[in-house]
């Protein structure tokens, strides 16, 4: 009776790992997938914010702007 119950759940908790194994695929999978259909450089479509009021630009966002430029 007691090894019937270990069968049962160990049956059980294969079968949850391999349900998870396969929607982790799947997931995997459509990520690729979405990835070739859409692509495109996000920073060209959102520049790096101005500097406020009382703030100074940092040197490095300069940098990569005239770069990017």
């Amino acid at each position: 009776m007691a090894q019937e119950i270990i069968l049962v759940l160990l049956a059980g908790l294969i079968g949850v790992l391999f349900a998870g194994l396969v929607g982790f695929l799947w997931v995997m999978v459509r990520a690729g997938l979405d990835d070739d259909h859409h692509t495109h450089d996000n920073r060209k479509e959102n520049p790096s914010p101005e500097p406020h009021d009382g703030e100074k630009a940092h040197e490095g966002s300069l940098r990569q702007s005239k770069v990017a430029a």
